[in-house]
């Protein structure tokens, strides 16, 4: 008997999708969140100022 290889069943799974609105979430390494950022009010800010591009 054959086995699948490791890296072929999870590029075989299905993406994650929010309970509430079924929009794909993105995969985090240790993440088990099952609610999106949008539906869950969650805001992440930056850990650096964001600096202005100078427009021509």
């Amino acid at each position: 008997m054959m086995m699948t290889p490791m890296t072929d069943f999870f590029l075989k799974l299905s993406p994650k999708t929010c309970t509430s609105c079924n929009h794909e979430i993105e995969e985090m390494a240790d993440c088990y969140v099952t609610i999106c950022n949008e539906c869950s009010g969650t805001v992440y800010y930056p850990l650096s100022p964001i600096e202005k591009v100078a427009q021509e």
